[in-house]
């Protein structure tokens, strides 16, 4: 999986003279997003690659709902600047109301779909987004993980 910043080796947070520091999620969101991803990865083995980002969506919430994982699929996001309220979005799917996941069926995740799923993170107070990209001949290239620290 990739960051939306590269991390360093020697340890969980990163800090240098041009980015603040970055706190990883504990290790419950951690294991959340590990439950999501093995779901995500059961539904890319029985579908594959080729299918509209729809499709994925429809059954990813169902694999999610046979394991159990709570979820809302395509809830508003209110977007506020300085106590304003300037509109709302969708996102894709907000699992336990903690973990986005930005679904994609593209040729390949561009830094748009990450600042995408960032200003998700930003806009509902999340700390982590999986970018999820099932056009990928395997999904473990499909995958990118987006944190937020505020």
């Amino acid at each position: 999986m990739s960051d939306a910043q590269p991390q360093s080796l020697a340890g969980n947070q990163r800090q240098d003279a041009k980015s603040p520091r970055r706190q990883e999620p504990g290790a419950a969101l951690d294991a959340l997003a590990h439950d999501v991803i093995g779901a995500a990865i059961e539904v890319h083995k029985t579908l594959g690659p080729g299918f509209p980002e729809s499709i994925y969506e429809e059954a990813l919430c169902h694999e999610l709902t046979l394991r159990g994982i709570a979820f809302e699929r395509q809830p508003v996001v209110r977007v506020a600047y300085k106590r304003h309220a300037c509109g709302t979005g969708k996102m894709d799917i907000l699992v336990d109301r903690r973990l986005v996941i930005e679904l994609k069926a593209v040729e390949a995740v561009l830094p748009k779909h990450k600042a995408q799923a960032k200003a998700n993170l930003v806009a509902t107070g999340c700390r982590l987004a999986l970018v999820i990209n099932f056009h990928e001949a395997v999904l473990k290239d499909g995958l990118h993980r987006v944190v937020y620290t505020p």
